[in-house]
């Protein structure tokens, strides 16, 4: 049904690939299948000593960017290989082709060491993507127990709220054009039919960093502006820490 499903590269691969890490450890019937995407990895030797000892214990799947760059094509993406935001779009077009199940979670590496994900999560997030057309995709929220944030005051519910339409509701979700690549849960035929290659224009609401160019999560902010949809975050007591820190 759920597709877990994360992004390595050099500076990350050795801290993930451990039995402890949350991604292995992360159970639920829900969850049917995992997979890493794998870009810019130099020490190869290393990287697939520590897959091969964990394939002895842990059933996931391993897909490397290197030889699926055609996915550039696949998607009209127009980007540069050689700037950074080649390194921070392509990887999860090639999750999106190479996820076998119905939906997708992914998870960032820097999003593992402070999370709380459960069954009520994974089934309300499924509903809403299945019942609610003005649904894009689901995550949880950012703080534990919805805290307050650097946000004027505000919990992340009522900020998320600030962001959203009067005429839109749910009792379980918060809405917002807003998207992050750290987290985020969809349906891969949603996923895979979008139009990544809007004008500028609607995608300029987004609040990432600017070095990563005309990324997977702007080109999402672009695709829900445009077509009048959001980004839904649970209510619920689940959450995740970026960086395992409160930023």
């Amino acid at each position: 049904m759920i597709t877990l499903t994360t992004i390595l590269y050099e500076g990350n691969f050795e801290k993930t690939l451990t039995d402890d890490c949350w991604f292995f450890q992360f159970n639920s019937e829900l969850i049917t299948n995992k997979l890493i995407v794998v870009n810019n990895i130099t020490s190869v030797d290393l990287f697939w000593e520590k897959v091969g000892d964990l394939k002895k214990i842990h059933s996931f799947d391993v897909v490397m960017v290197k030889g699926n760059e055609s996915i550039i094509d696949t998607y009209n993406l127009s980007i540069d290989e050689s700037t950074l935001g080649y390194v921070y779009t392509i990887p999860y077009f090639v999750l999106i082709e190479s996820v076998p199940t119905e939906f997708i979670l992914h998870v960032a590496t820097d999003c593992m060491g402070d999370i709380l994900v459960d069954d009520d999560f994974l089934l309300k997030g499924i509903n809403e993507i299945k019942t609610n057309p003005l649904c894009s995709t689901t995550m949880i929220s950012w703080v534990t127990d919805n805290k307050l944030m650097d946000f004027n005051g505000l919990t992340v519910g009522q900020y998320e709220e600030n962001e959203t339409s009067d005429d839109v509701s749910t009792g379980e979700f918060n809405y917002t054009k807003g998207f992050t690549d750290q987290f985020f849960m969809g349906k891969l035929t949603t996923l895979k039919s979008i139009n990544y290659n809007l004008p500028s224009q609607y995608s300029n609401t987004y609040k990432g960093p600017v070095y990563g160019g005309n990324c997977f999560e702007k080109r999402m902010v672009g695709h829900q502006n445009y077509n009048s949809i959001y980004n839904c975050v649970f209510k619920g007591k689940q959450y995740y820490i970026h960086d395992n820190v409160y930023y």
